[in-house]
Order: structure tokens, then C-alpha cells, then sequence
């Protein structure tokens, strides 16, 4: 929420409190959360504050140049060439999708079907990928009808967040809406979707940001 109403002291630890939380981050090495971390940055820079949109990729430009070689390393195998299990994960999930199209193989069947279809020995029986592993499950049906949730839920959320003028509430719906957004790129890479906990708390902050929308324009 806007910096005025806050006092020095609170407005320093609330930075070092960022600053460690994105050191945190760079330490995990998951690139992954990379990615989604900075593209959540960006979605609330572009709606909530222009300067912040700018400040993050100024950040990691400038974090990229500090990191020591590890890490550099490890960002730039971002743009390269995937050659590692996940890509034959992924064409292993590729395969069976064109095997199963329109309804998938079944609900939770992927680890039984999956060794059907092995490019490596030593590979996974899961994706790495929430979205191929949905598809290959439920089908182009099922895919489709959580795509389409999730693109209504955000182009509410977005049309109802130019009504409200709380700066409070509306800081709120957007680091929601930006949390959200976070754990959904990160599920391109992870089968976060079909963690027990983490999908709870997707649709727990789904509920929050329906609930924050509708306390913010009951009060208007």
C-alpha cells in the first residue's frame, strides 16, 4: 500500500526485509522462481507502480553482474537449449497427450501410464510441468476448463480493481493477484498443481481475492 502513511522506521525494515527475501530467493537456485518471482514483480509494476516495474529489471540486471559465477551460470542456462530430464519429461507427457487428446488417460493415472511411455531409464514419473500433466490426465476438456477459471478469475479481479479506490484494499488485490500469478508460471516447471499443500493455498488466495473485491465495494 502507498508509502505515505508509513513511518521511516517501518518504511526501512519493510526494504531490508525485501532485500533479504529476494537474496533468499537467488540463493534457492531454482530458476524457475526466478522467473516467476520477476514476472509477478512485473505485473505489479505495471498496474500498481511504474517505478517498481522499472527498479526490477534494473535488479536483475544489476544482481546478474554481482552473482558469482554459480549462479551466473545457472541464469544463463535459462536461454539455452533444454537437455536435461525435464525435456524428455515433457515429450514423455507430449506422447501420451497425443495418445489421450479430448479426455486425457484419467484422473491421477499419469504415474501409471507414464512408465508406458519412458524416453529415459532413469527419468521421473511425473512432468515437471502441471499444465502437460493436466492435459495428459483430463484432456483438452480439462485443460481448458482451468484455464478458463483462471482467466476469469484475473479479468474480474482486474476490472473490479479500477473501481476500487482504497489504496489499502487495492494494494492488496494486486500482491494477491501477483502471488497468484507467481505459483501459476511457476507450475510450467513443477508440478506444483498436484502438491496437497500448495494447492490449498492456491485456492485459499483465490478466495482472499474475491473476498478483498467484495469488502472493497461493499464500503464503496
Amino acid at each position: 500500500f502507498s508509502s505515505k502513511g508509513l513511518s521511516k522506521k517501518i518504511k526501512v525494515a519493510l526494504f531490508f526485509l525485501t532485500v533479504l527475501l529476494i537474496i533468499c530467493m537467488i540463493l534457492t537456485y531454482s530458476r524457475g522462481g526466478w522467473i516467476a518471482v520477476t514476472l509477478a514483480a512485473i505485473l505489479v509494476g505495471i498496474f500498481k507502480s511504474k517505478k517498481l516495474l522499472i527498479g526490477t529489471i534494473v535488479m536483475v540486471i544489476f544482481l546478474f553482474f554481482l552473482s558469482t559465477t554459480p549462479i551466473k551460470e545457472r541464469a544463463a542456462s535459462i536461454l539455452a537449449t533444454p537437455k536435461t530430464d525435464r525435456a524428455s519429461l515433457w515429450q514423455e507427457a507430449a506422447a501420451i497427450i497425443k495418445d489421450f487428446p479430448i479426455l486425457g488417460c484419467g484422473l491421477n493415472t499419469y504415474s501409471i501410464v507414464a512408465p508406458n511411455y519412458k524416453i529415459a531409464a532413469d527419468g521421473g514419473i511425473y512432468p515437471h510441468n502441471s499444465y502437460l500433466q493436466m492435459m495428459a490426465e483430463t484432456g483438452l476438456l480439462g485443460l481448458g476448463a482451468f484455464l478458463w477459471m483462471i482467466i476469469t478469475v484475473f479479468k474480474i479481479s482486474l476490472a473490479n480493481l479500477k473501481k476500487i479506490n482504497d489504496e489499502f484494499y487495492s494494494a492488496l488485490l494486486i500482491g494477491l493477484l501477483a502471488g497468484l500469478f507467481a505459483f501459476l508460471c511457476h507450475s510450467f516447471v513443477d508440478v506444483d498443481l498436484y502438491s496437497l499443500p500448495l494447492r490449498y493455498l492456491m485456492w485459499l488466495v483465490i478466495g482472499l481475492i474475491f473476498a478483498v473485491q467484495r469488502i472493497a465495494l461493499n464500503e464503496k
